[in-house]
């Protein structure tokens, strides 16, 4: 799906995308502020910066097994959003992917994930989130980096 393609569509309330996309490019549905659910299919590798900032009504999102990327600010804003289980091969999840997602209450992480980026979840209900033991890098919103041992 190309950059900004359904931006600011504000009527737009659903989206099924069809199994042979591949990427979401950046800002594709920024600001569909109406936008409740999405069903991303098998395949599609990753999910660009910006790609659903701003959609303020989307409750459910279901991330294929495909997805390697998740980049920076792409579910920014997404304050109706309650949880969100991270794929297998998602070993980064970008800064401020989360960010202001104020309805999100848990997060089901890989054990395979490795390093969540500054401010990521920053503006979150957090409620349950189980750090996996892989996880090497953890940044915080000033920039400092924490390791675990």
């Amino acid at each position: 799906i190309s950059y900004g393609l359904f931006y600011n569509c504000k009527a737009l309330t659903s989206v099924h995308i069809p199994e042979s996309v591949k990427a979401i490019y950046a800002e594709a549905f920024y600001g569909c502020e109406n936008l409740e659910e999405v069903n991303i299919p098998q395949g599609v590798k990753s999910i660009s910066g910006d790609t659903f900032s701003g959609c303020a009504g989307l409750k459910q999102i279901i991330l294929p097994e495909s997805l390697e990327k998740i980049e920076y600010r792409a579910f920014i804003r997404c304050s109706s959003l309650q949880e969100i289980k991270v794929p297998e091969n998602v070993t980064t999840i970008g800064f401020y992917a989360f960010y202001g997602c104020k309805s999100l209450q848990r997060v089901v992480l890989p054990k395979t994930m490795q390093s969540i980026e500054n401010g990521v979840f920053n503006g979150c209900a957090l409620i349950e989130i189980d750090l996996p033991s892989g996880i090497t890098e953890i940044y915080d919103s000033t920039l400092f980096l924490f390791r675990i041992p």
